[in-house]
């Protein structure tokens, strides 16, 4: 997966965590939510919660890995400096039961 995000709406630093109660995200087209509510429209099993990274900056969570990013830092037309994210599940090989 790859996401797309404006640096210059990050603010202050940006570091990687789990997720903490209260945690929220504004996806577009979906509104602000909880990430334990957005999870759970997600069917995100409850032992995969815990593992699942975000990005989260002074302002709060930037993205969740899997999910999307939130629409305050979310690339767009107008956007000068942009961070690029590309992910992979680790062990998941694109090959993987090919022969």
């Amino acid at each position: 997966m790859e996401y797309r995000l404006d640096c210059d709406k990050i603010n202050g630093k940006a570091i990687w965590r789990s997720r903490c109660p209260g945690d929220r995200l504004r996806l577009p087209g979906r509104g602000e939510k909880t990430l334990k509510k957005l999870f759970n429209e997600l069917a995100i099993a409850p032992e995969a919660r815990a593992q699942t990274a975000l990005l989260a900056d002074d302002e709060g969570v930037l993205l969740v890995l899997g999910v999307g990013c939130d629409v305050r830092a979310a690339a767009t037309a107008q956007t000068d400096r942009l961070l690029i994210i590309e992910a992979t599940r680790e062990g998941m090989d694109s090959d993987a039961g090919s022969n």
